[in-house]
């Protein structure tokens, strides 16, 4: 499409370029568990990520990873409350 504007006749071709937007699927589950329970794995399938930053408001002894588009929150909670990722 041309581009057009300014003094003059002038036409200029132009591109743009749209790139997906990075997506994350719903996580493979919403786990209520005790105090010093092991959490089994919860998996959240991305794309178009590159990887992540630092993982926030998980209980402490609870960590999260990511490799080859696979977000994967795991370990032992060792303390209770209501945790959001």
């Amino acid at each position: 499409m041309p581009l057009t504007g300014g003094c003059g006749t002038v036409a200029a071709m132009g591109t743009i370029t749209v790139n997906d937007v990075n997506t994350a699927a719903n996580p493979s589950s919403d786990p209520t568990l005790c105090v010093n329970t092991a959490l089994t794995d919860i998996t959240i399938a991305t794309t178009g990520a590159t990887g992540i930053g630092t993982a926030t408001d998980l209980p402490s002894g609870v960590t999260a990873s990511w490799s080859s588009n696979v977000l994967t929150i795991s370990g032992t909670p060792s303390v209770a409350g209501t945790y959001a990722y």
